[in-house]
């Protein structure tokens, strides 16, 4: 009786292993197709949707939606900064930069280094 019980237990971890393989699957394809999980309309995935983009949105810096919102280039940027237009993309991209670049940056854009939260996420 206990072999039995031990093989039925194994199956049941197993069928429970596989479920969430599934799950993990489908939670890391979230990411990048919100919108034909969201459109699915279980409350669930709707909430894991929103809750990814959300963390996804929250460490990223607004440097190019600003830039885009005063109509600027990325070279036009540069140049006023005097910085390479491969920095700002670095930017763009949320890597890291010195306090001295990010004060350039703001000065081009027309800011105060008070306003470096409007632009920085530090």
């Amino acid at each position: 009786m206990t072999a039995q019980f031990n093989i039925i237990k194994l199956n049941y971890i197993y069928y429970i292993d596989l479920y969430l393989i599934k799950c993990n699957h489908y939670i890391s394809q979230i990411q990048y197709y919100p919108d034909m999980f969201l459109a699915l309309g279980s409350k669930i995935i709707q909430s894991i949707v929103l809750n990814i983009q959300e963390a996804k949105s929250m460490g990223k810096n607004k440097l190019k939606e600003t830039r885009e919102s005063i109509l600027m280039s990325k070279a036009e940027l540069a140049r006023h900064a005097n910085i390479s237009p491969i920095t700002i993309s670095r930017i763009e991209k949320n890597m890291p930069c010195r306090l001295e670049t990010q004060r350039k940056i703001l000065l081009a854009l027309g800011l105060k280094p008070a306003d470096k939260h409007k632009i920085f996420k530090d």
